[in-house]
């Protein structure tokens, strides 16, 4: 999960190489708009309101559920 809160003023940080080098999906709380396209168009996880911890919620089971997404996901982080 890549945690922040809202309004947060950080672009790409530097753990995202991490995250991606890890081959599982991301979950993204970071409103900047460059990074949420980066996770959205290149399908690498999900983009979630900051500080809402029900659409974390959401996008932790969602990904649990559904396997073939998740490995797919990861599998593009790669």
């Amino acid at each position: 999960m890549n945690s922040f809160i809202k309004g947060a003023p950080q672009s790409i940080v530097n753990k995202v190489g991490d995250y991606l080098a890890s081959g599982i999906p991301i979950i993204n709380t970071l409103e900047n708009p460059v990074f949420c396209n980066l996770i959205s168009e290149n399908a690498v996880g999900v983009n979630v309101e900051p500080e809402n911890i029900e659409t974390s919620k959401n996008a932790i089971e969602k990904l649990i559920e559904n396997v073939s997404m998740s490995k797919t996901m990861g599998e593009n982080a790669r």
